[in-house]
C-alpha cells in the first residue's frame, strides 16, 4: 500500500461517502427489526374463497391486513364511497357459504357486477359500517332488513384504502440504501483498481495523463517525501493535501508566487485568534489557499516548497 499511497487517499475520500450510506442502511435495518414495518405491509395471498369469513378473521387477528385475492362474482350494492366530495369507490358484495362479504372497489364508474375480480385490499373490521351498508342495500332492493341481519360479515375488503404508496415508499426507503451501498462498494473496488477514474483525479489532467501522474505521485511519496504534517505531504514535485472528502494536488513547478498572510478570526468576548494563510498561485492556471494554526508550520512548508521551487 505504501507504493499506492495516493490510492489510499482516494479510498479515504470514497469511504467518507460510503460510511454514512451504510450507516443509514444499518439504522433502517434496526428500525425494521425493532418495529414490524414489513409485517404491516405484507400482502397475504388468499387462494380460495371457501370459508373466506374465517380466513379474514384469522388474518385480521394476526395483524396481516393487506391481502391479494381473486373474488367470485361481485354485485353492486348501489352505494358509493366519497372523499372530499369526490367518488373514490363503490361497495360490492359476494355471497359464499351463506355469508355476504363486502368489498369497497376502487372506481368512479361502478359496473353493475363483476364475474370475478383480482384485487389488493386492506381488511377492515367494521360491524357498524357493514350493518349500515347492508341496511341501505336492503332498503334500495326492497328487502326486509331482518333477513340480512347477521348474514353479513363484519370484515370489509377495502381496495380504496390499500396503502400502495406507503408500501412503495417503504420498499424504496430500504432498497435504495442497499443499492447505493452495493454501488459504492463496487465503485470503491473499481477506483482502487483504476484510480484515474475517481472524480478527485480529474484535477490531475492539468499535469498530464492522470494515470501517469498518479504513478508519479506514488513514486514521489514513496521515495522523495520532504515533509509530512498530519494530512499534508510535500515531495520534490508535489504538495498533496488529503482531506476527508477530497484530495488536493498542486504541482510545484507550476507555482509562480508564494505568499503568507495573517488572518484574524473572532473567537469569543471580543477576542481573536490568528490563522496563517498560505497562497500558491500562477496567474494563468493556479490559485490555491490553505490555512495553518501555527506560524512555525507555515514557515516550514514555505521553506520546503521554496527549496524545490
Amino acid at each position: 500500500m505504501r507504493k499506492k499511497k495516493y490510492q489510499k487517499m482516494l479510498l479515504k475520500n470514497t469511504l467518507a461517502i460510503a460510511i454514512p450510506a451504510i450507516a443509514v442502511f444499518l439504522v433502517l435495518v434496526f428500525l425494521c427489526i425493532q418495529y414490524p414495518i414489513f409485517d404491516y405491509i405484507e400482502c397475504k395471498e388468499i387462494m380460495s374463497m371457501e370459508n373466506i369469513d374465517e380466513t379474514l378473521e384469522g388474518l385480521y387477528a394476526a395483524q396481516t391486513t393487506n391481502v391479494k385475492l381473486t373474488t367470485d362474482a361481485l354485485k353492486y350494492t348501489g352505494l358509493d364511497y366519497y372523499e372530499d366530495g369526490k367518488q373514490k369507490g363503490s361497495y360490492y358484495y359476494m355471497s359464499t357459504n351463506n355469508r355476504l362479504i363486502l368489498f369497497l372497489i376502487k372506481t368512479d364508474a361502478p359496473a353493475p357486477s363483476y364475474d370475478a375480480k383480482a384485487l389488493k385490499g386492506t381488511i377492515v373490521k367494521d360491524n357498524v359500517s357493514s350493518t349500515y351498508i347492508m341496511g341501505q342495500f336492503a332498503d334500495q332492493a326492497g328487502i326486509d332488513k331482518n333477513i340480512l341481519a347477521g348474514y353479513c360479515s363484519d370484515y370489509i375488503i377495502n381496495e380504496v384504502g390499500y396503502p400502495l404508496n406507503f408500501i412503495v415508499m417503504v420498499y424504496i426507503l430500504f432498497i435504495a440504501p442497499i443499492a447505493i451501498s452495493i454501488v459504492i462498494l463496487m465503485y470503491t473496488v473499481y477506483i482502487r483498481i483504476n484510480p484515474a477514474a475517481h472524480p478527485q483525479s480529474r484535477q490531475l489532467s492539468a499535469y498530464g495523463r492522470p494515470g501517469e501522474v498518479i504513478h508519479d505521485i506514488n513514486t514521489q511519496l514513496a521515495n522523495y517525501l520532504l515533509y509530512k504534517k498530519k494530512n499534508m505531504y510535500i515531495t520534490q514535485k508535489y504538495m498533496i493535501v488529503n482531506y476527508l472528502s477530497r484530495t488536493d494536488v498542486i504541482k510545484l513547478d507550476m507555482v509562480k508566487y508564494i505568499s503568507k498572510n495573517i488572518i484574524e478570526r473572532p473567537k469569543s468576548f471580543g477576542r481573536f485568534y490568528k490563522k496563517f494563510r498560505l497562497t500558491l498561485s500562477n496567474p494563468d492556471t493556479l490559485f490555491y489557499e490553505i490555512d495553518f494554526n501555527s506560524e512555525e508550520v507555515i514557515d516550514t512548508v514555505i521553506g520546503k516548497i521554496s527549496i524545490e521551487h
